[in-house]
């Protein structure tokens, strides 16, 4: 996923060693508890709405401010969103009465304003990117040098040196 920058050249993310599923788990399993299904039968689809905001600011802003999300964790998690939403646990299931990408944007665009997993990671992500860059007399922005180098950060190609002999 590429963002464009103030120089508006393509920002890709840098490349991180894949982190195991097991390291996902307690953020889906606390998700799941939080949006169980017996609280969606008392509540009104304004109130799963609600329930489902505020469980998402959260929990998970945590592991998605360090972490890329990987893909199966982001549909994992849509999708209790999703179920959580129009009432389907289990066997039964209910119709969606609204794509998800609609219920995603804000509400001045006619959404429901629940937030994309996937663009929250990315400005959580970009927003670490951006202190690097700017707090260089911070300890931890030191600590993160030495261990990693200043140079690349895995997001511009580095250019070969042209011997001109």
């Amino acid at each position: 996923m590429a963002v464009t920058g103030v120089t508006s050249q393509p920002i890709s993310f840098p490349k991180f060693k894949r982190v195991p599923h097991c390291f996902w788990d307690p953020v889906i399993g606390r998700f799941e508890k939080r949006l169980s299904g017996w609280k969606a039968t008392y509540l009104s689809k304004e109130g799963r709405l609600t329930l489902i905001k505020n469980v998402f600011s959260s929990i998970p802003t945590y592991f998605l401010s360090l972490f890329p999300l990987p893909p199966y964790v982001a549909n994992k998690l849509e999708a209790i969103q999703m179920n959580f939403l129009w009432g389907s646990f289990g066997s039964d299931f209910k119709f969606h009465l609204v794509r998800w990408n609609i219920v995603k944007q804000p509400l001045s665009m006619g959404g429901l304003g629940v937030r994309d997993l996937r663009l929250f990671n990315e400005a959580l992500l970009e927003k670490w990117f951006w202190r690097f860059m700017n707090e260089k007399g911070n300890l931890w922005r030191k600590v993160v040098a030495i261990k990693y180098g200043t140079t690349n950060f895995g997001r511009y190609p580095q250019r070969q040196s042209q011997n001109l002999q």
